[in-house]
């Protein structure tokens, strides 16, 4: 029997951004399996020889690659029928799934609303709209998506609800073998930090929904608070919608933040810099999943986050959760966000320091999510799922004639 083609569509596998990371772990998973045959399409970056499947990708500057679609999957499937498996937020899809809409005819109008493959979707949701599931757009494109996966139950509930019927939940995985703990004191003297200082971490890109500002503001409560403290900001680009050289400036923290880039790490260099600090913050509006959260509990550090979105479903004490005082709306898609103070992030941080060590605790809260546990599970769902996709093309529809 002849393996399905099927083509994960998102972040190029070979960078380093969070979708970049879920779509290189599903399609060395995939690669594995006789049911598949693997290929990738990616926006940003380039081929790279060490990744064992087909590889397309397009610049940055092709927006969602629309134009190159065609031809990619003529190039890719041929003449077999097969599934594109997106791996996007839902508002960028809304083109993909629903064609008609489409004003210019042409080679992407025509695949489109071919019968050529399915439509399979793996939605990050961080966020709820007025509506209390997806804003408008949002809503119609999924309902155009042959196959919905959520990446928590937050969005799982939210794309039950909008589908009228029970969408699956499957979690991201971590390399344990990579992110563990490293031993605190000694990469600490490695590094040549403080054994007095408490040192805090954030691991965030640079996006409007990941509050930088809150961050540094914190930092210097913290400080004026009478606290020595050293900050760690990981970040993908010091400069895009946040000035993080500006913050660093304006908060007058500087001096004790060490500021580095995600060009500069590999995943085994940041689990070092997680083991080393007594905990971490995410202060983000809304997260889909979060793996900051994640590999920095699998390294024995702390997570504090916002009580909101996927991101508080892997948050093992509530203690480490911020509640939000009131909910904001962001355009374009009309997203509702929490917004939380500062002085709740102090009282959760305070309560943290005072907890003393908790590796053991925060390492067993993801071990579910270590690939080695996790793989077999994704393994099962995509095999189950080719059986159905077989069965729907090789076997007609039963007639219904009760009466």
């Amino acid at each position: 029997m002849a393996p399905i083609p099927i083509l994960l569509y998102s972040d190029n596998p070979a960078l380093m951004t969070g979708l970049a990371r879920i779509t290189r772990h599903l399609a060395v998973s995939l690669s594995g399996m006789p049911d598949f045959r693997v290929g990738t399409f990616g926006r940003g970056g380039v081929t790279n020889r060490k990744l064992p499947w087909t590889q397309y990708y397009y610049p940055e500057s092709a927006e969602w690659g629309q134009s190159y679609l065609p031809i990619v999957w003529e190039n890719f499937a041929g003449a077999e029928r097969g599934i594109i498996f997106t791996i996007m937020d839902a508002a960028r899809m809304h083109w993909f799934a629903r064609p008609q809409y489409l004003k210019q005819e042409g080679a992407l109008k025509t695949l489109l609303q071919s019968d050529r493959f399915e439509k399979w979707g793996y939605f990050p949701i961080d966020h709820i709209a007025p509506t209390g599931t997806m804003s408008e757009l949002g809503i119609d494109t999924v309902k155009g998506y042959d196959k919905c996966l959520a990446y928590t139950i937050f969005g799982a509930d939210i794309l039950s609800r909008i589908l009228g019927k029970e969408v699956t939940w499957m979690p991201h995985g971590i390399n344990g073998e990579i992110f563990k703990p490293r031993g605190r004191e000694g990469v600490r003297f490695g590094l040549g930090i403080s054994t007095k200082a408490h040192v805090i971490g954030m691991v965030a890109t640079n996006q409007v929904r990941k509050d930088w500002g809150m961050a540094c503001a914190i930092i210097r409560e913290l400080i004026d608070n009478g606290y020595e403290v050293m900050f760690w900001a990981h970040v993908d680009e010091p400069l895009r919608y946040w000035n993080i050289y500006s913050l660093l400036h304006d908060y007058g923290i500087e001096d004790i933040t060490l500021l580095t880039t995600s060009s500069q790490m590999n995943d085994e260099q940041l689990s070092f810099h997680y083991s080393m600090c007594d905990l971490t913050i995410l202060p983000t509006a809304g997260e889909g999943f979060g793996y900051p959260i994640v590999e920095s509990l699998a390294c024995g550090t702390p997570c504090i986050t916002v009580n909101y979105a996927g991101g508080a479903e892997l948050v093992p004490r509530k203690e480490w959760l911020v509640d939000s005082v009131c909910m904001r709306l962001e355009a374009p898609v009309n997203a509702m966000r929490p917004v939380t103070t500062v002085t709740d992030w102090i009282n959760r941080i305070e309560y943290t320091f005072g907890m003393g060590d908790v590796v053991e605790e925060c390492v067993q809260s993801v071990q579910h999510l270590d690939w080695s546990n996790l793989g077999g599970v994704w393994r099962k769902w995509f095999a189950d799922e080719a059986k159905n996709f077989r069965r729907e093309i090789h076997e007609p529809t039963s007639i219904d004639t009760t009466v």
